[in-house]
């Protein structure tokens, strides 16, 4: 049966939910959870998200506590004029966190440090680097990640995205939608962490991609033979051995996400990728 699955992972019936579901509602004792590891460890991410509950409608009404969670915020604000609804959407979240940022200058720093000066229940500590324009709000991720985020259960990675090759009601409408999916409301953050909780082989959790603009540009989100190399390299320099994709990758468009530090570790703790690695601006 599991190599029934790995073998027709091409045809829609083998990585469905219905598979799934026909089984359980046959009362069938066969180990489902044996299909579902099996191909969760070998499959492409591509097609992992069509297996069950791998794509989550969140819902208002969790009664989850957060109880002894650590959780760190990883926030990149390189436009001054963001950094106030930057802040403001991250001392929203509803449990204790500790919060790391990264910024282009002093005088960015320095408007951060009055924000959050301002007295906030929920923010334990907080941190801010100044980093040079390169590897966006990647490479600071990585920095501060690397030093700080293998002590926490969770941590969340945000930025304020501007989208410089289109039109800025493009950007805001993308950011807002990204924003909404993962710190939207108080019971969705609590889902998230509940969801992390309850599996503890979720790694990372990510908004799907819009579909508003899926819909203006099915291709939108395919990758070129350029990024494909890139790609390889990276997996080249961390090390690892990556599952076959097909024609497109599936990835966190827009790099905002919530993640467990430790699943990650192997690209975040990694001497191989440097500063030298990320393109100089501007990137087009």
């Amino acid at each position: 049966k599991i190599k029934s699955f790995a073998y027709n992972h091409h045809r829609p019936y083998s990585i469905s939910r219905e598979i799934f579901d026909a089984l359980l509602d046959s009362r069938s004792n066969y180990p489902i959870n044996l299909i579902d590891d099996h191909l969760n460890r070998t499959q492409a991410l591509s097609n992992i998200k069509s297996l069950p509950d791998t794509t989550i409608i969140l819902e208002d009404d969790t009664l989850y506590k957060a109880k002894n969670t650590k959780v760190a915020v990883f926030a990149h604000i390189y436009y001054f004029d963001d950094i106030k609804d930057t802040i403001n959407e991250i001392l929203q979240l509803p449990v204790p966190f500790d919060l790391y940022i990264s910024c282009a200058n002093i005088k960015s720093k320095n408007k951060i440090i009055d924000i959050l000066n301002i007295d906030d229940k929920n923010c334990n500590f907080f941190k801010i680097i100044i980093n040079k324009n390169r590897g966006r709000d990647i490479y600071p991720w990585l920095i501060l990640a690397k030093k700080f985020s293998f002590k926490y259960d969770l941590a969340l990675k945000i930025h304020a995205k501007r989208h410089g090759q289109q039109p800025s009601v493009f950007g805001e409408r993308w950011k807002r939608y990204l924003l909404d999916n993962l710190v939207g409301t108080e019971a969705q953050i609590l889902h998230i962490m509940k969801i992390f909780h309850d599996n503890p082989k979720v790694g990372i959790c990510f908004p799907p991609y819009p579909p508003y603009f899926l819909l203006l540009a099915p291709n939108a989100f395919r990758v070129s033979p350029d990024d494909i190399k890139n790609f390889d390299g990276v997996f080249k320099r961390i090390e690892q051995t990556k599952n076959n994709e097909p024609s497109s990758y599936l990835f966190s468009v827009g790099t905002m996400f919530w993640f467990r530090p430790e699943a990650l570790k192997t690209l975040v703790d990694n001497e191989n990728l440097k500063f030298k690695d990320f393109p100089k601006e501007p990137i087009r």
